[in-house]
């Protein structure tokens, strides 16, 4: 039964309702993808080191931060369902994760992105959230990965995403994706005054230099119309109907679908 819906599980029904059958509620279970394994890895290194900095406590260097969340990633994902390395190697994603720490002017961003401390002293990093959309009948659920203080005394708290890529980010991406979108409403929906901006950290694996700042420009029509969508694929997921993706983009092929056989041996079933 599901419980809740995330923007990746909306986006992916947006992509392929059948992709999101197979991993939603047929619960398919295969290796994780090396990339977004990466991604994980390189989230941890950073919200634990900006961590350290806004208690001023001493957690090691950016480096050593990455070395032990790179490590616990991939031996808990080795020893679990697996990792699909496709053209990359646990030594090669290392790499490429050492030098994005290493560069100085990475390095300076992500000494800058110190979170704000909520009323217990804690930082505000990987904040949950979960909230009721109306006409849809489970939760919203979702991390923001860091909020930070406000520019100025008394105003409006910043939400931040960080990204991990191998190319930088096409011109307004940030406006169209839904996730800034939804995650300023989820967290106004509990309470809190946040910016009418939501920041996107993209750290391109390719290009080790400073990530590019992506914005997103929240807006009432913006969060009217990517509430509309979801209770859209609400509307879709209870009629029970998962066809393929009508657009079949970049996403489906075999190397870039978890679930791409699966989906094909369906296809070729007639009872299906």
């Amino acid at each position: 039964m599901l419980k809740h819906l995330s923007v990746s599980s909306i986006t992916s029904w947006q992509q392929c309702p059948r992709k999101w059958r197979l991993h939603y509620i047929d619960q398919l279970i295969t290796p994780t993808s090396a990339n977004l394994l990466f991604g994980t890895a390189f989230h941890a290194t950073v919200e634990t080191y900006v961590s350290g900095l806004a208690l001023d406590e001493e957690r090691g260097t950016l480096l050593e931060c990455w070395e032990n969340a790179f490590n616990e990633t991939f031996d808990k994902a080795e020893q679990g369902s697996g990792v699909a390395w496709g053209n990359e190697t646990r030594q090669s994603l290392f790499n490429d994760g050492r030098t994005l720490v290493t560069t100085t002017a990475t390095a300076r961003t992500i000494a800058e992105l110190v979170p704000a401390l909520d009323v217990h002293g804690r930082p505000m990093v990987e904040r949950y959230f979960e909230v009721m959309v109306p006409g849809v009948g489970v939760p919203l659920i979702g991390y923001v990965d860091l909020i930070l203080p406000p520019r100025e005394s008394g105003g409006p708290l910043r939400l931040v995403d960080l990204k991990t890529a191998s190319r930088n980010w096409a011109a307004g991406k940030a406006d169209a994706s839904p996730q800034g979108i939804l995650y300023t409403w989820a967290m106004r929906q509990l309470g809190m005054t946040v910016e009418d901006e939501f920041s996107y950290y993209v750290f391109n694996r390719n290009k080790p230099t400073a990530p590019s700042q992506e914005i997103a420009r929240v807006t009432p029509e913006r969060i009217a119309w990517h509430l509309r969508a979801l209770r859209e694929v609400w509307t879709g997921i209870r009629a029970g109907v998962f066809p393929p993706g009508s657009d079949m983009g970049w996403w489906c092929t075999s190397g870039m679908c978890e679930h791409w056989e699966a989906c094909h041996a369906v296809a070729d079933d007639p009872t299906q």
